[in-house]
């Protein structure tokens, strides 16, 4: 039969103890990675949903120049004031969300000028519409 002594008590609490430690270690480099994947994903959130207000934006702005075009009642270029004053904004906060990844800087970069001419066409239309209002009837 088998008898323990005081020596085999102590290793098998050593043995139990170090598995102990070993899985609170395991358990904390798994939550750290866990709550890093969270704030990767609620940035990734923030870009997108910035990214969505900009052409959100950009549409409404669209909007508000054909329904001038269509109506003649300046009041409907609200909208279209609106999005000239916030979509610089809104690029600036897109740029400092993508500070840390160089390939969205890259294409935040394509995408200025491209936006820049968009509103410029929209400012030309809405100008000849005020020369001359029967133009687009």
């Amino acid at each position: 039969m088998w008898t323990l002594s005081p020596k085999s008590y102590k290793a098998a609490f050593a043995v139990v103890f170090a598995i102990l430690v070993g899985i609170g270690i395991a358990s904390y480099v798994m939550s750290d990675r866990f709550a890093n994947s969270e704030e990767s994903v609620i940035h990734t959130n923030e870009v997108m949903s910035e990214l969505k207000s900009v052409s959100a934006e950009l549409s409404e702005a669209e909007s508000a120049r054909r329904g001038y075009e269509l109506i003649g009642d300046r009041t409907l270029l609200i909208e279209y004031d609106v999005a000239l004053e916030t979509l610089p904004l809104r690029l600036k906060r897109l740029q400092s969300l993508t500070a840390d990844n160089p390939g969205q800087q890259q294409r935040l970069a394509q995408l200025q000028p491209l936006m820049a001419q968009r509103l410029a066409l929209l400012a030309d239309s809405i100008r000849l519409q005020q020369q001359d209002p029967s133009a687009t009837q």
